[in-house]
This record gives C-alpha cells, sequence and structure tokens, in this order.
C-alpha cells in the first residue's frame, strides 16, 4: 500500500493498491464516478473482467462509511436488490482510509 499523509485524499493509485491487496487480483481499469461530494467512489474492472464499486472514505468519514455497511446488511436479507458488499474495513487497519467494495458484476439478493 503505498504510504499517504493523514490529511491527503485516497487517490485513484490508492483505489487500485486497495483492490488488490483485498481481492488479490489485478485491476484492469479504473474510473472515478463524477458526482458525490465526501467518498471517493471507482468503477473497478479486474482482469478477470468482473467489475466492482470501490468507496474509500476519508478518516473523518467513519459514521458515513459505517452507515452505508449497516444499512447493506439491514436491507439485503429483506429482500432489497443491493450488490453484495465483498469487503469493508471500517477500521483502517489495512490502508489509511475506509473502505467499502460492492460486487459490480450483478445484482444480487441475499437469500437468508
Amino acid at each position: 500500500m503505498p504510504k499517504t499523509s493523514p490529511e491527503a485524499d485516497p487517490t485513484e493509485r490508492d483505489a487500485v493498491a486497495m483492490v488488490r491487496d483485498v481481492l488479490g487480483v489485478e485491476v484492469d481499469t479504473i474510473v472515478r464516478f463524477s458526482n458525490g461530494l465526501r467518498h471517493f467512489v471507482y468503477d473497478v474492472t479486474l482482469v478477470d473482467s468482473c467489475r466492482i464499486v470501490a468507496r474509500i472514505s476519508r478518516p473523518d468519514d467513519a459514521t458515513a462509511a459505517a452507515g452505508a455497511v449497516y444499512w447493506s446488511g439491514l436491507l439485503r436479507p429483506k429482500g432489497v436488490p443491493l450488490p453484495e458488499l465483498l469487503h469493508a474495513d471500517l477500521t483502517m487497519a489495512r490502508a489509511p482510509f475506509h473502505s467499502c467494495f460492492w460486487n459490480g458484476c450483478r445484482v444480487a439478493t441475499s437469500t437468508t
């Protein structure tokens, strides 16, 4: 993972490194979504052609990052068609940012 100062915003390079580290798959292409106000959200195509959405949040956005995980866990089991949450690091244990990765290959609902 590249060294990043605590005040720095996450970059595309950070997102690629985080995806590679967490999923163990190389990134083919990565494009940041042009909308949004506080998170850094990327459309990521992996070398196996699967797509994911990577949302990287600054350290001071912990509450918002946790909210996404909470609502996904609450709504998917109720049948709301949301993408599968593949990874969430709200402790910044692996990188200097909060991260959530969602499956972008298909929208799935929980079977539980």
